[in-house]
């Protein structure tokens, strides 16, 4: 459930990075969001959800570093509540091969896990390495070909711009959220739509851009499960900024709305 929430912020937003086809930017900014129920079976015990997810995303010139904070209350009609929290810092290189995080979780007050460490790939993608510092120090392998979650995003947001639907992508990614944290990652891209008329939230100088419909399905690398773990449906604007989420949690799904959007002036990082 943490990794959910997390992971549907994380992975909502690109890097300002040009390709030899198609420049993709990404716009710093903070963004607040609501969390509401959006359904629940009957038999599943849960009669609400209501929360909120903060995030800001700075640009770093060598890279981006990400805040996250988030919490949720979960309204059971038995068995008592729960208030779920997280908060997380990350940074990732610029050119998508180092990557440092730390993630602590904790129910009703009480810290259940914290999660630290640097992971890094070489230069060809063939291989990578993670070292975690906590819950307990130890070594991990990534495969070839893994992504964190910046270059993910990238590869994302360039299948956006070639607007072609639908647009799949599968890609080996590594965010730290848990101690295994590799999942393989298909993503579905669907036809973009023009923002004629925004909403409140969201700038004027919005209007008229692009936003795209993204379907994640997430497989655990070590699991023969065909069905994935966990999904997420979001819509991302061609400047990165996402405004609303469905995130289902199996046992009930919850929607995530855009309240409050700042967006930093533009970096002049020195090439």
């Amino acid at each position: 459930m943490f990794r959910k929430l997390f992971k549907s912020t994380l992975l909502a937003f690109a890097i300002c990075l040009p390709t030899a086809a198609f420049a993709v930017e990404f716009a710093a900014h903070r963004a607040l969001y609501l969390l509401t129920l959006e359904s629940a079976p009957a038999s599943g015990g849960v009669v609400g959800v209501s929360g909120e997810m903060a995030v800001d995303w700075q640009n770093a010139c060598s890279g981006w570093t990400f805040d996250y904070r988030s919490i949720i209350d979960i309204l059971k009609n038995e068995d008592g509540n729960l208030r779920l929290a997280t908060s997380a810092t990350t940074w990732e290189s610029v050119d998508g091969l180092l990557y440092n995080f730390d993630v602590r979780h904790t129910t009703n007050g009480t810290d259940k896990e914290q999660i630290s460490g640097v992971a890094r790939m070489s230069s060809d993608l063939r291989s990578g390495r993670v070292e975690f510092v906590k819950p307990k120090k130890r070594t991990m392998q990534l495969p070839e070909g893994t992504l964190f979650p910046i270059a993910h995003s990238l590869a994302i947001m360039r299948s956006m711009l070639e607007d072609k639907s639908p647009t799949f992508v599968s890609k080996n990614v590594f965010d730290g959220m848990d101690t295994t944290g590799l999942y393989l990652v298909n993503a579905v891209i669907g036809k973009s739509k023009v923002a004629k008329n925004p909403s409140n939230v969201l700038p004027p100088s919005m209007t008229g851009e692009k936003s795209w419909p993204v379907g994640l399905a997430y497989f655990r690398r070590d699991s023969a499960k065909t069905a994935p773990d966990h999904e997420i449906n979001m819509a991302i604007y061609e400047n990165g900024v996402a405004d609303k989420f469905l995130m289902d949690f199996e046992e009930f799904v919850v929607r995530a709305e855009l309240v409050r959007l700042e967006i930093a002036e533009r970096s002049h990082c020195k090439s």
